[in-house]
């Protein structure tokens, strides 16, 4: 009888974007990579940071120094970031984007974060 997988560290989709974002992220980046609180996806990136997103984007730039988000999920919270900063690069499995260059307005309140 097989065994169902319930945890997979090597999710081919983190490994992707982790192995990207190391190249193209400085090595002192501090990153936000939403992966369900699981620091997997920290691990591939390399890179210190949060596997959550435990306040406002603006809040934890303010307060951690968050300067990189990277993730795996086309969800509201990242499609709102894809609108507010610049994207160093996207493709159909992740998205990492640069939190030090804003490209619209964080206050907007047509465009309030999720």
């Amino acid at each position: 009888m097989p065994v169902k997988e319930l945890y997979k560290i090597n999710n081919p989709p983190i490994i992707l974007a982790g192995k990207e974002a190391d190249k193209i992220l400085p090595k002192d980046a501090i990153v936000i990579a939403p992966y369900n609180g699981d620091t997997a996806f920290l691990y591939q990136i390399n890179r210190k940071g949060w596997a959550f997103v435990n306040s406002s984007i603006k809040d934890m730039i303010a307060d951690f120094g968050i300067t990189s988000y990277v993730s795996v999920n086309k969800d509201d919270k990242t499609n709102w970031v894809k609108r507010h900063f610049t994207v160093f690069e996207e493709t159909p499995q992740f998205i990492i984007a640069d939190l030090t260059k804003p490209v619209a307005n964080l206050d907007d309140p047509k465009d309030i974060e999720p």
